[in-house]
């Protein structure tokens, strides 16, 4: 009985009977045949002819790694990548590194720094950017940038509690009495003068300050303080005037006084001095003793 081949359907005729159609199936054997090898043909007159190039496909060089280029990857090369995944796949240490534990922040191990120790420390020196560990300034909010014209000052809170600024702080306000742990000063309600007593010696204080006074009791002496040194001050009289007049000088030394004369009718007596220098004695144009 005839039959037909697998791939290209081919007509097998029964040699072993008569068979009035092998020449029909040979015929279309023969119509197959030519329709493949003109397939191949045509396919072969598509790529270049050189027997080192066919398809137009770049020969592999086998001992070049450059997975970069747009190539046919070698046999070789291809054995490589194999062996090697076969060598780590299963592995608990790949490459003979250390799986990473992203919990472990122990940096003197030989392992891979995870991403969220590597974050850290991202986080840390973007924190510390422009002031080291080794700071010799700290930069506040609100205050001045540096030290200069702040001697003495202290950073204080603001008045207005939104920040802080360099300043003199306000001393706390001072108790009624002075105490220990209490006001370091009290109030002085009203200055005294204090006499010494006899026999006591006045210490005086040191000169320079300029305009005050000093009275030792011991001597009757008053002392002023120019600033440099203490000046003894001596009283002196104010000069008195030629005559003595109501509200005028002092009284003027008294002469012994004179005879006094008598005068005629309608006339004046006349002495060289009165009695008395303390008043004037009005004469009328008339006088009788």
């Amino acid at each position: 009985m005839p039959s037909r081949t697998t791939n290209y359907n081919l007509y097998k005729p029964d040699l072993g009977q008569t068979d009035p159609e092998w020449g029909t199936g040979l015929n279309q054997n023969f119509d197959t045949i030519d329709s493949e090898l003109k397939n191949a043909e045509d396919h072969r007159n598509l790529t270049p002819s050189s027997s080192i190039k066919p398809h137009n496909i770049s020969e592999v060089d086998e001992t070049d790694t450059d997975v970069t280029k747009n190539k046919v990857v070698s046999n070789s090369l291809a054995k490589g990548w194999e062996d090697h995944k076969n060598s780590v796949i299963g592995s608990s240490t790949p490459h003979n590194i250390d799986q990473v534990n992203e919990a472990d922040t122990d940096t003197t191990k030989n392992r891979l720094v995870s991403n969220a120790l590597a974050k850290g420390w991202e986080d840390h020196k973007n924190t510390t950017s422009g002031n080291p560990h080794g700071v010799d300034f700290v930069e506040l909010d609100d205050a001045p940038s540096d030290y200069t014209d702040q001697a003495g000052k202290a950073v204080v809170v603001k008045s207005t509690e939104d920040g802080v600024e360099f300043s003199n702080p306000a001393p706390a306000a001072h108790g009624p009495s002075h105490e220990l742990n209490g006001s370091d000063q009290i109030d002085v309600r009203g200055l005294q003068g204090g006499w010494l007593t006899a026999d006591t010696e006045a210490n005086r204080p040191a000169a320079g300050t300029k305009d005050r006074y000093f009275y030792a009791t011991d001597t009757g002496k008053l002392y002023y303080d120019d600033g440099t040194s203490w000046i003894e001050i001596t009283p002196t009289p104010a000069s008195h005037a030629p005559s003595h007049q109501p509200e005028g000088s002092d009284a003027l030394p008294t002469a012994i006084p004179g005879n006094i004369t008598e005068g005629a009718t309608a006339s004046e007596g006349t002495s060289t001095s009165f009695a008395r220098a303390d008043h004037v004695h009005g004469t009328p144009s008339e006088w009788t003793p």
